[in-house]
């Protein structure tokens, strides 16, 4: 029997590193706190794994030399401290696959737009005749990767500040942040912890590595001076690197010249320029040239969830941007709208302080509230505009389109999570769409 160990979460994270921990020949504990999980506990122990449920009994790891957390599991909880007193290792799932890993990685991080843009790069690459992995964060973790044996020429993770907060060795040969916003304040004690686990992207780059940074962020552009790798700046202002001119993103950096026309670039609202610039800069640094880097962005689809068009009802446009679990990411999408919108909005929120949705109250009409943060939206915008409340998604559908004449827009972007009625984003994007669908079929489209 091999080396004892043990992986606490049984989401895909940890169910691909307990599969590859055994397939390696170690013996394999999984543990989860939830105790629904029967089938993943069946499934994992027809491979040999054993697999607990519930509450963790600490004499389970007695015997174990090296413990794996899967992303969702908060670190500070008591139980971790514990463990490192007795000298068991604890590191996350992305660290353990990275030390299994030679391939060079391109790694993004920020607040909002990392999907997109791992997406993006993954297809501009593919497109341009580079076989690229794409996952981490994003629906594929890097385990499962090493599992399958089958060898990119290079990797492209969306990394999550859960998952920088518990890395070692973990190193880019490419960083890219975004941006940074308050967030995920239900795990980080605070922005700047937050801020914290985020830079752990730059930790162990050298000078031969590349830091792709939005300089439009002021906390994000003050890396440039305390990172060792070369900074490449995204910029929507003229800058050395690569910016926006007119109706063009052009770049010059590291003896790199070159323009791509917006016009043909197939994702909705002014915050997706940094996805796209950061993608142009990632891909040039991998070696492809201009050509084949607008065939990729010009054919690119845009992620669901994200500012996805759904359908026109009597001329009211429906947009779900599900994704948007935070209202910085909300902010974001109505810089995208000219029209009137209505917004439906609300969840349970992550401790972030709603009120700055006040900040752009001039873009919308009306508000329909959902789900725990109703009471909440209520109060930060009844003395603005109209505001209705909803219990289910159906109601909110049919409450927003009574307020929306032709030519304006329904736009579900909820700055909150979706768990106090949905299983996740998707889930509650999926319903919305569905919602939109059948009122549609009721009026005969």
């Amino acid at each position: 029997m091999g080396e004892r160990t043990a992986v606490i979460g049984l989401g895909k994270s940890g169910r691909a590193a307990s599969l590859l921990l055994k397939e390696e020949g170690f013996e394999v504990l999984g543990l989860d706190l939830n105790e629904d999980l029967q089938e993943v506990k069946r499934e994992l122990e027809e491979k040999g794994i054993r697999v607990e449920l519930g509450p963790y009994d600490e004499r389970s790891f007695e015997g174990v030399s090296l413990v794996i957390v899967s992303p969702g599991v908060d670190l500070k909880a008591e139980l971790f401290g514990r463990l490192k007193e007795k000298g068991i290792k604890v590191i996350g799932e992305l660290e353990f696959a990275f030390q299994r890993v030679k391939e060079p990685i391109v790694a993004i991080t920020g607040t909002n737009g990392k999907s997109t843009t791992t997406s993006l790069i993954g297809h501009i690459l593919q497109k341009g005749g580079i076989k690229a992995f794409v996952g981490g964060n994003l629906g594929t973790p890097l385990s499962e990767y090493v599992l399958r044996r089958e060898k990119a020429e290079v990797l492209v993770l969306e990394v999550s500040s859960f998952q920088l907060e518990t890395i070692e060795s973990f190193k880019p040969f490419i960083s890219v942040f975004l941006n940074i916003s308050d967030d995920h304040y239900d795990r980080h004690r605070d922005f700047n912890d937050y801020l914290r686990a985020k830079a752990n992207i730059f930790k162990n780059q050298t000078e031969e590595d590349f830091a792709i940074l939005n300089f439009d962020d002021p906390v994000v552009k003050e890396f440039e001076k305390k990172i060792n790798p070369k900074v490449i700046p995204i910029s929507k202002k003229t800058i050395k690197g690569i910016f926006l001119e007119g109706e063009k993103i052009r770049w010059d950096f590291e003896g790199k010249e070159g323009a791509i026309e917006l016009k043909g670039i197939p994702l909705k609202g002014p915050h997706n320029l940094e996805n796209v610039m950061a993608s142009i800069g990632a891909s040039l640094l991998l070696g492809l040239d201009e050509e084949r880097i607008r065939e990729g962005l010009y054919t690119f689809q845009p992620l669901p969830h994200r500012l996805q068009f759904v359908a026109e009802v009597d001329g009211v446009l429906f947009y779900d941007d599900s994704k948007a679990t935070n209202p910085h990411a909300t902010l974001r999408a109505l810089e995208a709208f000219e029209n009137p919108v209505i917004l439906i909005a609300g969840g349970l929120n992550k401790g972030i302080d709603l009120g700055i949705l006040r900040s752009k109250a001039e873009k919308l009409k009306a508000l329909v509230a959902i789900g725990k943060a109703r009471p909440k939206l209520k109060e930060i915008f009844q003395d603005l505009i109209p505001v209705f409340e909803a219990e289910d998604m159906e109601e909110a559908v049919k409450l927003a389109f009574s307020a929306a004449k032709p030519g304006e827009c329904v736009l579900l972007s909820p700055s909150c999570a979706s768990f106090d009625l949905f299983l996740d984003y998707k889930h509650r994007g999926e319903v919305f769409q569905e919602a939109v669908r059948r009122l549609a079929s009721e009026k005969g489209l």
